[in-house]
């Protein structure tokens, strides 16, 4: 059912893995990390969001049962507080600081953690940067940019780097026309629900 899927997050797993190992030393995530899992959007397509229903599915009723009550509760606080598109919140499948679907985990937090290109080719850094963590000794938040000034200071040996991590350019690479991937409509996570 979901080979297709399933073929691309296996190629896409080996790139990031690289990405990740070339920018180690800027990497502060670790196990038992989970401030990107505390508040965000987390925009999903719908196979996306199939993969994790389809996850959802194999686990035990308890936990099932645990996660689909909060996702309950955070669409009615969603509803009363705003019904904003942009709304943040803690990830459901957040427990005790581990993702209880890591292996079905949607792209956004697959590539969550290191800077990327968005839409219009300017650089976006991990929100846990502001927070003292990923590259926030090589980011410059005058200019929004990573800062050769300041990499050059840090000791650091290796370039700090943006890649093309954007979900516009992923759905849209060869590897997604390899794969023969469709990823379909896509919007917060808890919006699928």
């Amino acid at each position: 059912m979901f080979r297709d899927y399933e073929t691309f997050l296996c190629v896409l797993d080996k790139k990031l893995n690289g990405f990740f190992e070339n920018q180690k030393e800027y990497i502060c995530c670790g196990k038992g990390c989970s401030l990107c899992c505390k508040t965000g959007v987390y925009p999903i397509s719908e196979v996306e969001f199939l993969y994790i229903k389809y996850a959802l599915e194999r686990l035990p009723d308890d936990v099932r049962e645990n996660i689909l009550s909060k996702i309950r509760t955070l669409k009615a606080q969603k509803a009363a507080e705003s019904g904003d598109k942009n709304w943040t919140y803690v990830c459901p499948f957040l427990e005790e600081e581990k993702c209880l679907i890591y292996a079905f985990r949607p792209i956004v937090c697959r590539t969550f953690g290191l800077p990327y290109f968005d839409d219009n080719n300017k650089i976006k850094v991990p929100s846990c940067m502001f927070e003292g963590l990923n590259y926030s000794l090589v980011y410059d938040p005058q200019t929004g940019q990573l800062s050769d000034e300041k990499f050059r200071k840090s000791g650091y040996k290796s370039e700090p780097l943006a890649f093309n991590l954007s979900k516009k350019f992923l759905h849209h690479s060869k590897l997604a026309q390899l794969t023969n991937m469709h990823f379909g409509e896509e919007k917060a996570m808890i919006d699928w629900f």
